[in-house]
């Protein structure tokens, strides 16, 4: 009978051990999982920005001034302002390409990533996530 109770106690602590060496690795697994699941949805955000953007100015083409106000003012609150860089292509002082009827519009917008991570962007050398992420989209002026 104690030969039973033995083993059964030996088991437990092998069991514990496993779950105590297996539980850092899972856990870093999770951690990377929820950090590309944020900057995924940061990328998808950031792009459907651009598109607005882009679509906003091919509409009612203006002053850059005005296209990038309506990029900021179209940000969802989870991007911070100060983060976002917004270019317009060709810009309004370029007079060797016209923005006129037919002509593409493309709207480029940066963002600093890094205070998005909460994990190292490198590790052991290795470039793991990107600090910097840039998306453009392209209209045909209506």
């Amino acid at each position: 009978m104690s030969r039973v109770k033995n083993k059964i106690r030996v088991r437990r602590g092998q069991a514990l051990i496993e779950f105590a060496l297996v539980l850092p690795l899972l856990l870093i697994l999770l951690l990377f999982i929820v950090q590309y699941g944020i900057i995924y949805r940061t990328a998808i955000s950031l792009t459907n920005l651009s598109r607005e953007g882009a679509r906003y100015a091919a509409t009612s083409p203006g002053l850059d001034s005005d296209i990038v106000q309506r990029v900021q003012d179209s940000r969802p609150a989870t991007l911070n302002s100060t983060d976002i860089m917004v270019k317009v292509t060709p810009d309004e002082g370029d007079t060797t390409r016209v923005r006129g009827s037919g002509a593409e519009i493309t709207v480029t917008i940066s963002y600093d990533m890094s205070k998005k991570l909460f994990l190292p962007a490198t590790f052991l050398g290795a470039h793991i996530f990107a600090t910097t992420y840039t998306t453009h989209s392209t209209f045909a002026v209506e």
